[in-house]
Parts: C-alpha cells; sequence; structure tokens
C-alpha cells in the first residue's frame, strides 16, 4: 500500500500525466478542426454534459475522447492529493514555516478550483449568439426560460458610420438602448432586468448578456445564456488561490534575498 501510494505521489506520474493531457488536448483540437467533429463540439460547449453524453447522435469517438480527458485529469488530481500527503505534510511536521503553510494553501485551492472547473464543465452550459425578438422565449433547459419583454432601440439610425448595418453595442448609449429580460422557473417569474452593456442579469448560477441588436423595423437582440454551478465559489477561491502564490513569492524572495546579503563567517 506505501509503494502503491508513493507511485500516485511521484513526479514521474505528474510529468506522464501531464504529457498524455498535452497529447489528448493536442488531439483534440485537430477533432474540433475537423468539419465531421465541429458540430460535436459545439453541442458539447451548449448542452449539459449529462445529456450530451446520452445524445444518440453524437459519434462515440467524439465521447470517447471526452470520458480520455476525463480520466486524464481524474489522474492529475489523484497525483496532486497523494504528491500533498507524502512530501507537504512530512515537511509541515519537520519545520513549520509561513511558507509551507501558504503553499499547503495554495495546493487545496488549486484542488477546489479544479473541482469547480469541473463541475461548471459538467453541469453547466453557455449558448452563444441567441437571436430574440420582442416576445420570443428561449429555453436552455426544461425547467426555466429566458423572455426578452421589451427592445429598445433608439440610437440605432443615427450611429455613426454603420448605415444599413447592424448598430455596435460599444457604440449605443446603455440608458436609451436596452432590452427588458425575465427568467421564468416552471412558469414562474423569478427574476426581470433591463439589460445594456456591462449589466448582465444574473439569477443564481444562471447569467445574461447582451452583446449586441439586430436592426430593422422588428429589431432583435443578441443574447449570450449561461449557467455555472459552481461560479460563486470560483470568483472566491480563484482569488485566493492568486494572492496565496503572490504572498508565497514574496516570502520566499524575501528569504532568499536576507540569504544572499548576509555575510559570510
Amino acid at each position: 500500500m506505501k509503494a502503491l501510494g508513493e507511485k500516485l505521489g511521484s513526479l514521474s506520474l505528474t510529468t506522464t500525466a501531464l504529457i498524455i493531457l498535452l497529447l489528448w488536448l493536442s488531439g483534440g483540437i485537430l477533432l474540433n478542426a475537423a468539419p465531421t467533429f465541429f458540430p460535436g463540439f459545439e453541442s458539447m460547449n451548449r448542452t449539459l454534459l449529462s445529456e450530451w453524453l446520452r445524445f444518440p447522435q453524437e459519434r462515440f469517438f467524439l465521447k470517447a475522447w471526452f470520458i480520455g480527458l476525463c480520466l486524464c485529469m481524474a489522474l492529475l488530481g489523484v497525483n496532486l492529493i497523494f504528491c500533498s500527503w507524502r512530501r507537504f505534510f512530512n515537511l509541515l511536521r519537520k519545520n513549520f514555516g509561513a511558507a509551507r503553510a501558504l503553499m499547503l494553501l495554495v495546493h487545496f485551492l488549486f484542488g477546489f478550483v479544479a473541482l469547480g472547473h469541473f463541475s461548471g464543465f459538467m453541469f453547466g452550459y453557455r449558448y452563444e449568439d441567441i437571436r430574440l425578438a420582442q416576445g420570443q422565449v428561449f429555453q436552455p433547459a426544461p425547467d426555466h426560460s429566458i423572455k426578452v419583454e421589451k427592445i429598445q432601440l433608439a440610437d440605432a439610425s443615427r450611429t455613426p458610420g454603420r448605415l444599413g448595418r447592424n448598430p455596435s453595442i460599444f457604440d449605443l448609449n446603455p440608458r436609451r438602448n436596452f432590452a427588458e429580460v425575465s427568467i421564468s422557473e416552471e412558469g414562474k417569474e423569478i427574476r426581470r432586468q433591463e439589460l445594456s452593456f456591462l449589466t448582465p442579469l444574473r439569477s443564481g448560477a444562471r447569467q445574461v448578456t447582451l452583446r449586441g441588436f439586430t436592426a430593422g423595423s422588428d429589431p432583435d437582440v443578441v443574447l449570450a445564456i449561461s449557467s455555472n454551478p459552481a461560479l460563486q465559489f470560483f470568483l472566491i477561491l480563484y482569488p485566493l488561490m492568486i494572492a496565496g502564490m503572490g504572498l508565497h513569492l514574496a516570502i520566499t524572495w524575501r528569504k532568499n534575498s536576507q540569504r544572499t546579503n548576509s555575510p559570510t563567517p
């Protein structure tokens, strides 16, 4: 059992897993560039992966690639756990210090951030460039819907250099050009808000962002709709991880500077 733990926490396993992950991701890039598999990657990004894996129309080879990616990431996670247990806990017992404690904390935060990425990957979704007219409804999931209640597009005809073209959201006054959007869950409205540039609608893990307008007699809005159950935890843990890495660097840098400047006997 001890020998197995040493192998699972070894640096050679880390190097091997990273090489496999790099090759696996390179293969995914090549698959994404192929017209045969590109629609499958688009479908993967837009739907819950638990549902995507059950789609009969998706190619088995693409599903096998994704499962292999998950297995490779799981192997790296196991390696991180055993490496932290074997090395850092032993170091903390022998010589406890702020730098080692911070490094251990950063390792734990990195693991939680990785879990947040994985949960968002598995249980989240993102729909880009959804075009809806006033009164239209979009259902990203069976239990809730998003409806465009009102579209206010006042400055499209006065946008400079864009006659006959769709106005850019960057050129429009957000107070005069917006879309009123509502979110309903199981037929009951739970949130309503005016969307404009840099003012998305947030409701729990869901977010609706206004990306642009389509001008005309019956204008449309272009929306990006996403959901990530771990977003709030990720927004807290990720800055903590970056701050811990910076603080660890400052402590070790100061210690190294003191050793360099100390006079030799």
